[in-house]
């Protein structure tokens, strides 16, 4: 890469005594000096291969806070809790394990229930469980607390 030699400008208090000593025509000159460099380092041009370092390293910072937030800010999704109805069935879905969910078929009309869920190595749903809807216990009371005699 051409870059053109600057040399660092010195200021000191014995070089500005000297300036203030000699007049005006020495200050007008170092002035001259730094605008010339201030002018050299502007004019210079940016080759190809600079230009080309610097949007590879802005798209690489673009697409590493992309990375950072998608993965931070992605949740799985997740088809729990959803129902419909039609005619005389109803379908809805649940969470089998923490890995699997399930969607439960009822059949009104003939009081049966189904319960599929989807084999991954297969690639297909599959039932999982199916019974009779009067074969499910009804729920029973809780138990009344027993009282604590006193003191």
């Amino acid at each position: 890469m051409n870059t053109p030699e600057s040399k660092p400008v010195q200021t000191t208090d014995t070089s500005s005594n000297h300036a203030a000593a000699a007049g005006p025509s020495h200050v007008a000159g170092s002035s001259q000096a730094a605008t010339a460099q201030v002018a050299a380092i502007h004019t210079t041009s940016l080759d190809g291969k600079s230009l080309a370092i610097g949007v590879l390293s802005v798209t690489a910072a673009v697409f590493l806070t992309a990375f950072l937030l998608l993965t931070t800010l992605a949740k799985p999704a997740q088809a729990v809790g959803m129902v419909d109805a039609g005619g005389d069935y109803k379908m809805l879905t649940q969470q089998i394990s923490s890995s699997q969910e399930g969607i439960v078929v009822i059949d009104l009309a003939v009081q049966r229930m189904a319960i599929y869920g989807f084999d991954y190595s297969r690639r297909q749903l599959m039932p999982l469980s199916g019974f009779e809807l009067k074969d499910l216990r009804k729920p029973v009371p809780p138990a009344r607390p027993h009282p604590t005699p006193g003191p």
